[in-house]
């Protein structure tokens, strides 16, 4: 798992996509050393997806 701040991926967003949607890379993003928000692959969230519909029965996680 990578680790970003939110300026770098300010400043290289098509790039942290990338990693994302075609390295298959999880990307986390931090601010003073402290991590805010990850990107994902698409499919990891598809994934985290089903777990919450199979354990809660919500479809509300998109």
């Amino acid at each position: 798992m990578l680790k970003m701040t939110t300026v770098e991926a300010r400043e290289n967003f098509s790039d942290l996509i990338n990693k994302a949607a075609y390295g298959n890379e999880r990307v986390v993003l931090t601010r003073r050393g402290k991590a805010l928000a990850a990107v994902i692959p698409l499919a990891d969230l598809d994934s985290l997806q089903a777990v919450v519909d199979a354990t809660t029965g919500s479809t509300d996680l998109v």
